[in-house]
């Protein structure tokens, strides 16, 4: 009787484990100024959360992949969108978008109906004035993409910028179901405003 419940507990943590080893995760960065890129430019992978999340990913045994999109000063969709659609995305991939790279997620996911594992908006920008980013967001019409995956999250805080947060209104007008964690105080999610590179919420929305 004992050795059964040894190979029951055994057979989960296999079934469990394997379900890790399918998991993986696809980072995408926002849009930097010009003059930020060129002047600072360390990878934008590496910047802010990203790469501290990447890392804690990779210790429990989940493939990341965290790819610079092409000039992302002047994000173009169709550029973006071929370099994501060269990753590994199936039903146990989870999506995680920064800023403009949240944007371009709930555009991805709208326009193609591809199904994933879970969608992490963090600080998201969907241009809301059609002024900076027009060939990343022209014609954009937000989708209800919820049902697409087994769960959406967006992070944003309080203290961001108007038009970030006029994105958070539209995307949580167009988007039912949509889970919401808000903070007061973590500015654009990046490390200027964060004052640190750890970001545990997201990395629990992931893991959980």
């Amino acid at each position: 009787c004992v050795s059964f419940f040894i190979f029951i507990i055994f057979v989960n943590l296999e079934r469990r484990n394997r379900r890790i080893s399918m998991k993986n995760v696809v980072i995408i960065h926002g849009m930097p100024s010009r003059e930020e890129y060129f002047d600072t430019h360390p990878g934008e992978h590496r910047r802010h959360w990203l790469q501290w999340l990447g890392e804690q990913l990779k210790q429990n045994d989940i493939s990341v992949f965290a790819p610079d999109m092409p000039e992302p000063y002047d994000p173009d969709y169709q550029k973006w969108k071929t370099v994501l659609e060269g990753l590994s995305i199936n039903h146990h991939t989870t999506l995680i978008g920064h800023s403009c790279g949240a944007g371009f997620i709930v555009r991805w996911l709208g326009e193609t109906g591809r199904h994933v594992d879970k969608v992490a908006l963090v600080a998201p920008w969907v241009d809301p004035l059609h002024k900076d980013a027009p060939k990343m967001f022209a014609n954009f019409e937000i989708k209800d993409v919820v049902g697409q995956v087994n769960a959406a999250c967006m992070f944003f805080s309080a203290d961001d910028d108007t038009e970030v947060l006029d994105s958070v209104a539209l995307l949580k007008h167009a988007m039912s179901g949509l889970l919401v964690q808000s903070f007061t105080n973590r500015g654009h999610f990046i490390l200027e405003d964060m004052g640190t590179v750890e970001f545990p919420e997201l990395f629990n929305f992931i893991m959980n």
